[in-house]
């Protein structure tokens, strides 16, 4: 468990499927940026919390919490992918539409920041970011990173009312 002043960060629980289906798979505002949707199905929600949850206690350097404010779940985040030979590691988020601009996700990420490069010693933290998600940027620059990149990428995954979406990501770091 990780806490600051304003959010708490706990690990996921099985009990988490139905609001995690509920407020990220059944809402399209939430994936608009995303690119997949672990949370589309109920089944698939389980499925991917399972694995999660399956992998606390392992030295395998995945991370995932819920984000807990006013009393509540509010969101997730994450930390995946690391790559050992720049002995990165990237982050990902999601708040709940409801929580929108409260500050939760900056402050988030900071807790999840400060734990990955002091207690874990991973040397530096990447994340992507839409280019036209100006509230994730704004996240992303308040806990320290610095845009280091623009990429345009083919997104099969992404399925709105386009079958072909570019989309353009900003990549970020943190050292």
């Amino acid at each position: 468990e990780l806490c600051n002043d304003k959010v708490k960060l706990r690990k996921y629980k099985i009990e988490d499927v139905p609001l995690l289906h509920k407020e990220l798979g059944c809402n399209p505002a939430m994936v608009k940026y995303t690119g997949w949707n672990p949370y589309s199905t109920i089944e698939s929600t389980k499925d991917f919390i399972s694995e999660i949850i399956d992998d606390y206690g392992k030295d395998c350097n995945n991370y995932g919490w819920i984000i807990e404010a006013e009393g509540k779940a509010v969101g997730i985040i994450g930390a995946y992918d690391y790559i050992a030979e720049d002995d990165s590691i990237e982050i990902g988020y999601s708040i709940f539409e409801e929580y929108w601009g409260k500050g939760y996700v900056s402050s988030a990420v900071a807790l999840v920041c400060e734990h990955l490069l002091n207690t874990e010693q991973i040397g530096s933290i990447r994340a992507w970011s839409a280019a036209e998600n100006t509230a994730s940027k704004g996240a992303l620059e308040k806990a320290g990173f610095i845009q280091t990149e623009i990429k345009e990428l083919f997104n099969k995954i992404i399925r709105m009312k386009k079958e072909n979406l570019i989309i353009k990501l900003k990549k970020y770091k943190i050292i």
